[in-house]
This record gives structure tokens, sequence and C-alpha cells, in this order.
């Protein structure tokens, strides 16, 4: 179960930046962002960088519908 949890954080992580990013204008492509590279070092940091970034959008979500479960259909 962590593994999974783990990598649907990462992939939230990893879709936030590359959205924010062609947001602002600096558009990566999205292997890049996923650290799925040769490069040892790249795999790494992208990989805590969207670990960071998907963890408080995801316990967000999920407190938001537990808050919204226990108000309206308690």
């Amino acid at each position: 179960m962590r593994n999974i949890i783990y990598d649907f954080v990462r992939f939230v992580g990893a879709r936030i930046r590359f959205y924010f990013l062609k947001l602002i204008g600096f558009p990566k492509p999205l292997k890049y962002l996923e650290g799925n590279s040769n490069d040892y070092a790249n795999k790494i940091s992208h990989g805590c960088i969207n670990t960071i970034i998907g963890i408080p959008i995801v316990f967000g979500v999920i407190i938001g519908i537990a808050y919204l479960y226990f108000t309206y259909f308690n």
C-alpha cells in the first residue's frame, strides 16, 4: 500500500509541475519532470521535488473529502 500512495504522490507532483511550468511559459517535457533519463542525479532530484509538491496536494484532497463527508453525510 505504501508504494501505491508514494507512486500516486509522485504522479500528482509531476503533473502539477508540468502544468505550472506550462502556465508560466517554461514548458518542460513530462518525461524530464518525472526523472526518466539516464542521469542518476536527475532521477533523484525530480523524484524528491515531485514528492514534496505532491504530498500536500494529495493530503489536502483527502482532508477535503473527509471534511465534506462528515459535514454533509453525518
